[in-house]
């Protein structure tokens, strides 16, 4: 996972997160937008309050194996 400084955003103030996921089709990818945001920002020590928004919340593409599933995101102030 990139650093706080590479990511460019300051965690002080409001956020939007948008997410793209590869993950199995038996999955129902809307799901996934909570748990993910958490992760996220437990890394980055951050607290997800600041997520006033979520953008794009798409499906990449569709994987063979849990081991081939993947979570991308970008964080932009808002």
């Amino acid at each position: 996972m990139p650093s706080k400084k590479e990511l460019g955003v300051d965690f002080n103030k409001p956020i939007r997160i948008h997410f793209y996921y590869d993950h199995l089709d038996k999955f129902d990818r809307s799901n996934f937008d909570k748990s993910a945001q958490d992760m996220i920002f437990k890394f980055y020590q951050a607290d997800d309050q600041m997520v006033w928004e979520t953008g794009t919340s798409k499906t990449n593409q569709h994987v063979d194996s849990y081991d081939e599933g993947k979570i991308y995101f970008y964080l932009e102030n808002i």
